[in-house]
């Protein structure tokens, strides 16, 4: 896929994300104005733009130009994003990479595993993130638990770099992206699911 097509599709991902709670907070300005809506319009005016601000948050470092940056991440950053981002899908994550350093590369690509596993998860569920050092590179591993895991053709195919039976769009576009930039770093993504669990793992040279 060429970078111009692929842009235009990581751009339409963004904004189909953050449309739900930008359309919330317009909509529930309009209601505060009657006496008998504003208590309620008040709260969830409070909670999504909550959920605009984390979902910004954590889209600017998993999709934007902060991922791409030289140096060491904030793995305490990392977390504290991703898990806001994910408590939006009534998901709670757990971590067990404190003590291993990462890239901002390696960072953005973990938050891409925990979105592609969080997707999955239709009723929500818990999301297990994990990095260890691997020899001169990390493990980055993402699992999710779940009453109910949906996998469908869109995700495999995007993860495998085929384009999926109903092409490209602004839905399926993140687990290619995914793929991209797990190839970037010699790395190769991984993938497992039952009918309650999902494993997204990869090894990452850089």
């Amino acid at each position: 896929m060429d970078a111009s097509r692929l842009s235009a599709l990581l751009v339409s991902h963004i904004c189909h994300d953050l449309a739900s709670p930008a359309s919330s907070i317009s909509m529930m300005l309009e209601a505060r104005k009657d006496p008998d809506m504003a208590e309620q319009a008040e709260d969830i005016i409070t909670k999504s733009a909550a959920a605009l601000e984390h979902k910004v948050t954590f889209l600017r470092y998993a999709l934007g130009s902060v991922g791409i940056q030289d140096g060491g991440a904030d793995t305490h950053e990392v977390q504290k994003l991703t898990s806001n981002f994910l408590s939006h899908h009534k998901i709670e994550t757990k971590w067990t990479i404190s003590d291993t350093p990462l890239s901002f590369q390696q960072a953005r690509l973990l938050m891409n595993m925990a979105m592609i596993v969080a997707s999955t998860l239709s009723r929500g569920g818990t999301v297990n993130v994990d990095a260890k050092p691997d020899g001169e590179g990390v493990v980055l591993k993402v699992s999710g638990d779940s009453t109910k895991v949906r996998i469908n053709e869109a995700l495999t195919s995007a993860l495998q770099g085929n384009e999926p039976d109903g092409g490209w769009n602004a839905r399926n576009i993140q687990p290619y992206f995914t793929r991209t930039i797990a190839a970037e770093m010699g790395g190769a993504l991984s993938f497992e699911h039952t009918n309650t669990s999902v494993e997204i793992s990869c090894r990452t040279n850089a």
